[in-house]
């Protein structure tokens, strides 16, 4: 070995020089550790803390052993017998801490539960060591020791996972963090395989631990605080620009007080944004059933634009979702490696979403109503302490506001309520005086009636009671009796006549048809087949529901429980009812094409945004059952379309229901829509759905209209839906003038087109939006 290192080794091993070695490493965490603390203090970041309290456990840890080794050196214990275990202890503990530190940077339950156990462990092991070693006396060396040797090969394990997690995980500045890790593991390994010099300390790894420290002053500066410009305020406690824009946001929050949610909510992101100079402010609601959150509204304040609603995958934002359901406040860096940032900006369209700083709007009784989010994506500008109290401040009465207006907004929807029920309680009403009426009137005749049979008893007692008056009131009778009768022979004989007549102009009739018949050759029209068919295929559709009704009923148990046996037999009804209701289906379309006729279509002024928005709203259960992301891209400014809504939203249900069938799970089908000026005098907007399937091969595009596709019915490559279905929708969209197309690519997917006219007192260029 060098006669120079050999004698460095000497230096750090043998006391004194053995405390330069400990000094060393002290100096080194001591700078560290103020850098982190003043980091600390400036900014109350998570990471901040953490590199303060890792960075203060191996400062502890360096100073017990500075303070035994002098004590040691004084002769005040036994070198031999105590140091030489803690001595490697510490080093694994170390170990340990420093792993941690530069690896997880912000906080990961499982990985902080993983260091504080093996911590443990190496506690309660090194315990036993010492135990050991003192029962051992001077008898031993401890360098070559089974003690040794086991420490060695822990911390070269530790090591190796170490560079491992750290190549794969990559934080912020994780090349500084591999270079200690290999100066560590390097020590480690050079002591395994050097000769093993005697004594009780591993000079060589002492050495490493040495060159190792010092690079421990970078692990502050992973995380920059925000450097303040005395020159720029106007006292020691406020900025200018901040008391400012409080002034704005008072007078906008007073014209954002009236009575309509949505103003408000439009409101404060705005007011938010500029009082604090955030790049992008979100208005975002608590996670709903499903950990979905719901963003109301936002503001860029780089574009002065306001972004509109949406929604954000919660279950993939974790931190977020939990700071906004237990109503705590979120400090993320721009560095932060956690999965939020990355998926916020990924359904932001943001190439990377900055520092976030996030504040709860909390209700009277402490629950959460919402939460406000700061972004900088466009600046990179990091959020301190005054940020995180300004948002407190704003906070408090915002959600006041927020609250006010949600309890005027449900007393808007009570009173309209109440309004309805009254409005049906009058109608109710007249109804009854309407029937009161008619019964007064009924009553009133039967009173008359009454009244005239009451008239004719009394004429008819009086005649009895006169002499020879019976006579007379028989001949009367007699006489009445037979007027009656002859009325009603009369009217029985032209009720004969009528059906004589009608028998004839029948008789007429059928000769007519009968001639007709037989010029025609006793043939229907090809029409009429068609009609009765459709009839046929409408009635055969009621009994197919009720058999797939009751199959279902019964294999739901709810009348009983069922045998293996009746479950199979159940099952096998319901897929050949399914089964042929889908051939009753199919055949429906076929009768439809054959006739070449539609339903009368409705022109009307559409706005394509609701029309959207239905067609999402029927498909979106069966494409979320199959774990299928929708992304809607629809700009603002879509100009309305005159035509047929019902038609217009089936032609976007079939197209998303076919994008959904070839899509594979976990995959993402596009919606979008914008404006197309293809003349000078006509704009079009074009809708289209785009799927990540397969693709459609070049030689069956030719085929994708037509009314057959594969000779046993099955649908095309490519498509989720048989040509006959997709002719459908070709004749429809023709239908309301308009032109459909695709476009694709094998092994990428494709993406179906419809293009359909603007009204021309509408035909305007529409202003692009911002996709959210």
């Amino acid at each position: 070995m060098n006669v120079f290192l050999q004698e460095l080794i000497n230096l750090v091993t043998t006391p004194p020089g053995n405390l330069t070695y400990h000094l060393v490493l002290a100096f080194s965490l001591v700078g560290a550790l103020q850098a982190a603390y003043h980091n600390w203090r400036e900014n109350s970041l998570p990471q901040n803390r953490r590199t303060a309290i890792g960075l203060s456990l191996l400062l502890l840890l360096r100073l017990g052993m500075f303070i035994m080794a002098g004590i040691a050196w004084q002769g005040l214990l036994n070198e031999h017998l105590l140091l030489p275990p803690l001595d490697r202890s510490v080093n694994l503990l170390s170990l340990t801490i420093i792993t941690w530190l530069w690896i997880f940077p912000e906080p990961h339950k499982l990985a902080d539960a993983a260091t504080w156990l093996l911590s443990l462990l190496i506690i309660t092991l090194s315990a036993l060591t010492l135990t050991w070693w003192i029962e051992q006396g001077n008898a031993l060396s401890y360098n070559g020791s089974w003690p040794d040797f086991i420490g060695e090969i822990a911390a070269l394990a530790l090591l190796l996972l170490g560079v491992f997690f750290l190549l794969a995980r990559k934080p912020s500045a994780w090349g500084f963090g591999l270079g200690t890790l290999g100066l560590l593991l390097g020590g480690h390994l050079a002591y395994l395989n050097l000769p093993l010099p005697p004594g009780d300390f591993a000079g060589v790894i002492r050495l490493a631990h040495m060159a190792a420290y010092p690079i421990l002053l970078a692990l502050p500066q992973r995380h920059p605080v925000p450097i303040s410009h005395p020159a720029e305020q106007t006292d020691e406690t406020k900025p200018p620009h901040l008391a400012i824009e409080a002034q704005q946001l008072e007078a906008l929050l007073a014209l954002a007080s009236g009575d309509e949610a949505d103003e408000v909510t439009r409101a404060i992101p705005g007011a938010v944004a500029r009082s604090l100079r955030a790049d992008l402010c979100l208005l975002l609601s608590i996670p709903d059933q499903y950990g979905d959150i719901t963003v109301y509204s936002g503001y860029d304040l780089i574009r002065e634009t306001h972004l509109p609603g949406g929604i954000l995958p919660g279950q993939q934002m974790p931190l977020l979702a939990s700071a906004l359901s237990r109503g705590m406040p979120l400090h993320l860096p721009a560095s932060d490696t956690t999965t939020d940032l990355q998926i916020l900006a990924q359904s932001l369209h943001l190439s990377h979403s900055g520092h976030l700083l996030l504040a709860p709007l909390l209700a009277d009784d402490g629950k959460p109503l919402a939460g406000l989010m700061l972004l900088s994506p466009y600046s990179n500008r990091s959020w301190n302490n005054d940020d995180q109290a300004l948002m407190s401040l704003f906070a408090q009465p915002l959600a006041r506001l927020l609250q006010r207006t949600q309890k005027l907004t449900l007393l808007e929807r009570e009173r309209s309520r109440l309004n309805q029920e009254l409005e049906d309680l009058q109608r109710a009403q007249q109804s009854l005086v309407q029937e009161n009426q008619h019964l007064q009137a009924q009553l009133l005749e039967v009173q008359q009636e009454n009244e005239k049979n009451r008239s004719q008893a009394e004429a008819l007692a009086a005649l009895v009671a006169t002499p020879g008056a019976p006579d007379q009131v028989t001949t009367a009778l007699l006489k009445e009796a037979g007027a009656e009768r002859e009325q009603l022979e009369g009217e029985l004989r032209l009720a004969l006549e009528e059906v004589a007549r009608l028998k004839a102009a029948l008789i007429e009739m059928d000769q007519k048809y009968l001639a007709l018949k037989d010029q025609s050759g006793e043939t229907m029209s090809s029409s009429e087949k068609l009609e009765e068919i459709s009839a046929t295929i409408q009635e055969l559709r009621q009994p197919i529901s009720s058999i797939l009704g009751y199959t279902d009923f019964l294999l739901g148990e709810s009348i009983g429980i069922l045998g293996a046996l009746q479950r199979k037999f159940l099952e096998r009804i319901k897929m050949a009812s399914e089964r042929l209701n889908r051939l009753v289906n199919d055949l429906l379309r076929l009768t439809v094409l054959e006739k070449e006729t539609l339903p009368s279509l409705e022109p009307e002024t559409v706005d394509a945004y609701s029309v959207v928005d239905e067609a999402i709203a029927e498909s979106m259960e069966e494409i979320r059952n199959k774990n299928v992301d929708l992304r809607v891209e629809m700009p603002e400014g879509l100009p309305p379309l005159r035509t047929d809504r019902n038609t217009l939203k089936q032609v976007l249900i079939h197209l998303l229901e076919n994008a959904r069938l070839v899509t594979p799970q976990n995959g993402s089908i596009t919606l979008r829509a914008s404006t197309q000026s293809l003349e000078p005098q006509q704009s079009y907007v074009l809708f289209q759905v785009s799927d990540q399937g397969g693709g459609i091969p070049p030689e069956y595009i030719p085929r994708l209209f037509t009314r057959f596709g594969y000779a046993d019915g099955k649908p095309l490559p490519g498509t989720g839906i048989k040509s006959a279905s997709l002719s459908i929708v070709k004749l429809l969209v023709e239908s309301l003038g308009g032109r459909i197309w695709v476009d694709s690519e094998l092994n990428a997917g494709a993406t179906f087109s419809v293009l359909l006219p603007v009204a021309p007192e509408q035909a305007t260029d529409a202003a692009p939006g911002i996709e959210v």
